[in-house]
């Protein structure tokens, strides 16, 4: 995974699988009161590091499993007041990519009403996907995958994880999410006009229609 901040300031990150280009993506939030936190960005510092442990699962088909991982941390901070401060954290696996949005502490963000998540994935070569559509976000998770090509996924339509997708070259992934703790769970729609490209759709917060809130909270906070 490679990470950059584009030349419009947006956080922006790449996966290839060896010399295969799997994904690439833009990342960002959006608040109520203060607007999105995506652009006019800059890196105000990073941290690595490492882990590699054992851990016991309670339930499932194996009573363990094996965290392994390099990781990277960097710090944004906007170029404009407010300054506000967003880091982003990188974990590569043997098999696999995870990130998270983390709010650090700071005055211009105590407590916030999140209503949008800015998370746009792209993936080259038009990949076969297995699909579940889901007709909102208050389903029983009951309906029938579908296969058809991921350009052919419409941007009115709800899809739920895990998404699987096969590349053409016969590379298999996922898209999924863990550790959803005091956040809004993740949805997927097609990109308007843009083919291949798939962005998040929180689950919306009930009776809070009028704000658009996805997630209330008060830094430090991370999400999945």
């Amino acid at each position: 995974v490679t990470f950059e901040v584009g030349d419009n300031g947006q956080p922006t990150f790449a996966v290839a699988r060896g010399p295969l280009p799997v994904v690439s993506g833009t990342l960002g939030l959006e608040f109520a009161g203060s607007g999105p936190l995506r652009d006019n960005l800059k890196i105000v510092g990073s941290r690595r590091g490492r882990r590699d442990e054992t851990y016991a699962i309670p339930v499932g088909k194996a009573s363990s499993a094996r965290d392994r991982h390099n990781e990277l941390v960097v710090s944004l901070e906007e170029k404009r007041a407010p300054h506000r401060k967003l880091d982003l954290a990188f974990r590569a696996f043997d098999d696999g990519i995870a990130f998270r949005y983390f709010i650090p502490q700071q005055d211009t963000l105590r407590e916030f009403v999140l209503t949008e998540e800015h998370t746009q994935l792209a993936f080259p070569d038009n990949p076969r996907a297995k699909a579940l559509p889901l007709a909102s976000h208050t389903t029983p998770y009951e309906a029938y995958y579908e296969t058809k090509p991921l350009a052919d996924l419409r941007s009115n339509q709800l899809i739920g994880l895990p998404l699987v997708l096969e590349h053409s070259k016969k590379v298999w992934f996922a898209v999924t999410e863990a550790n959803l703790t005091d956040y809004a769970g993740m949805y997927l729609a097609a990109a308007e006009g843009k083919p291949g490209v798939l962005v998040s759709k929180l689950s919306p917060l009930p009776d809070r229609k009028k704000d658009g809130a996805k997630v209330l909270g008060k830094a430090p906070h991370a999400s999945p």
